[in-house]
């Protein structure tokens, strides 16, 4: 499609003046060279300095003419002059051509005055907030592009540098603004960084016919770190598509009009969106291109929760017991290159039964994350109703945290894996979304409170951030982040991440409900707050030290017309977000 957006007549252009990478043409004429052996020596110094420096990440930046020399700059930096009477110059299409009085002639790679860079006029139907481009490069090299941000370059979106190997080059520019206008530079660089050319374009919103189907509120309430823009992946539960990346400075910045969305949304390595929808596992590339939509196999029943990404088309999934009428207690490493299913961890064989927190038979366990240590090849699995459960591959319980009240009966086989904290802590009150970063040894979950110590009076969420002792069944607590802030309190849902700058991000993503806990067989109470707080999910975000460094609520109700009109569903969990590709 693109490659229509380039004229044929600067194609013909291109093909005539660029298209061989090193253009030496010597052409000696009859004659001989009337100057004399000094002049000679000098000519052919000053070609084979050439000569040595162009190359295709070398080209001549600056050439002019002064005091009676021509002077030539390469990217490199290396100069050189040499006399007007020995050498004339014309400036051509990407190649300067020397003419020396020997009559010789060399072409040499220079940096031009114009690229040509179309923008397509099509518009991306399923990520309205980001646009193709193509550029026609005449030397290998990199491109990169900048959606700028309206209030400063601290809202700037970059792309890593993309390589080039000099020819028509198609791309996408993400993190362009909902409304208004963005603009948007591409750069081009020669392999070392060195800026040979750049545009900058300016791309209204009024050109997006694709609709976003949420009608968000974003509200910054602080941004200590407003230089370091971050961007948070998520999707709001009062739209049933659309998933989205908003930026740190409150902007909408990437929106996938995506099939329906459960769980899971997540950003691959590959950079592309994962989640699930009912037994199905869909994968969009960040111009909205599907990659995956499995289907699992029915006796697993839906997918819910989590999906966890193991490369090569293989993932764990939170599915129900194929031939028990239970759910959310059975792990699946399900192969979509085979279509199969390679290994199953019924959690009925590894994790001990308890009623004395929320009692159900049937949903007993309440699987709602899953997290895999890949340095002994284990899960890490959330019950809400139990706690968090480390099993290996082969379905052993190798420790459990939780309160060891909550299984007294159990074995003693069992109790002796449950994990002990010197201080009496407990971190799972109806938990969600454990994650390991296996770098640093430290596990990290959300503590939603849901009947604390059993009771309906200490009503606060947190992060909790945590390190395990294996060797003697030992945890600690390193920090918690949030739970200061009882009025952000969520009983349900919600969720912690992490990245490599040492920031973590709290998502308290279930501001809007009650669910007042009275007793292990009353725990459901009302639903929903009333009346519904002025925003149904909080962002906070603690840089290294354990200091608030962000605080951002986001606003969305059900549509008109829904038996849940006018309430806040919240966020299920957020997820550091990359558009730089």
């Amino acid at each position: 499609m693109l490659s229509t957006l380039v004229s044929e007549s600067t194609n013909s252009k291109m093909i005539s003046h660029v298209k061989s990478l090193l253009l030496i043409i010597m052409i000696f004429v009859l004659g001989g060279c009337s100057h004399g052996d000094s002049d000679s020596q000098k000519i052919t110094e000053f070609k084979d300095w050439l000569l040595l420096n162009y190359s295709e990440d070398n080209l001549v930046s600056s050439i002019g003419v002064e005091n009676g020399k021509v002077s030539v700059i390469f990217e490199s930096g290396e100069s050189l002059s040499v006399s007007e009477d020995l050498v004339s110059f014309e400036n051509l299409y990407w190649q300067i051509e020397f003419k020396f009085a020997d009559n010789t002639i060399i072409g040499v790679g220079a940096i031009g005055e114009e690229l040509p860079i179309q923008f397509s006029n099509e518009e991306m139907s399923l990520t309205p907030l980001s646009r193709e481009f193509s550029v026609d490069v005449p030397y290998k090299g990199l491109i990169r592009w900048v959606a700028m941000g309206k209030f400063g370059a601290d809202g700037d979106v970059v792309s890593k540098p993309l390589t080039v190997n000099g020819s028509l080059y198609e791309s996408t520019v993400h993190g362009l603004y909902q409304y208004g206008s963005t603009s948007v530079r591409i750069e081009y660089m020669n392999v070392n960084g060195y800026v040979r050319y750049s545009k900058t374009f300016d791309i209204n919103s009024q050109d997006y016919s694709a609709s976003i189907d949420l009608d968000l509120e974003v509200i910054v309430v602080e941004n200590k770190n407003p230089n370091n823009l971050r961007l948070f992946l998520m999707r709001h539960r009062a739209a049933e598509t659309g998933i989205f990346m908003v930026d740190s400075l409150g902007s909408l910045r990437w929106y996938l009009k995506s099939p329906a969305v459960d769980y899971g949304v997540q950003q691959t390595d590959r950079d592309s969106v994962l989640w699930v929808w009912s037994n199905k596992i869909y994968e969009y590339s960040l111009e909205g291109d599907e990659i995956e939509n499995i289907t699992i196999p029915d006796e697993y029943g839906r997918i819910h929760h989590d999906i966890v990404d193991l490369g090569d088309r293989k993932f764990l999934l939170t599915v129900n017991h194929p031939n028990k009428e239970t759910n959310e207690d059975f792990v699946i490493l399900y192969d979509a290159a085979t279509e199969s299913v390679v290994t199953e961890w019924d959690l009925n064989e590894s994790i001990a039964k308890t009623s004395y927190f929320m009692a159900d038979d049937v949903d007993w366990f309440h699987n709602n994350a899953i997290a895999f240590d890949s340095r002994d090849n284990s899960l890490l699995l959330s019950g809400q109703r139990s706690g968090v459960a480390k099993i290996s591959q082969s379905n052993e319980l190798i420790w459990m945290l939780t309160d060891p009240e909550r299984f007294r009966d159990a074995s003693s086989e069992f109790q002796g894996k449950i994990l002990f904290n010197q201080f009496g802590d407990i971190i799972t009150w109806g938990q969600h979304d454990i994650r390991v970063d296996e770098e640093a040894d430290v596990y990290y979950l959300f503590d939603n409170g849901r009947g604390r110590n059993y009771r309906n009076t200490e009503l606060f969420s947190r992060g909790v951030e945590f390190v395990v002792d294996e060797s003697n069944y030992t945890f600690d607590v390193i920090n918690t982040f949030g739970e200061e802030y009882p009025e952000l309190h969520s009983p349900i849902i919600s969720g912690i991440d992490y990245n490599n700058e040492g920031f973590v991000l709290v998502n308290f993503g279930s501001i809007g409900y009650e669910m007042e806990y009275v007793s292990s067989t009353d725990w459901r109470g009302d639903i929903w707050k009333d009346p519904q707080p002025d925003h149904g999910a909080v962002l906070l975000e603690y840089d290294s030290t354990g200091d608030l460094t962000l605080d951002m609520r986001f606003s969305a109700t059900y549509p008109e017309g829904s038996s849940r009109e006018g309430k806040d569903p919240g966020i299920y969990r957020v997820r550091y977000g990359d558009l730089s590709q």
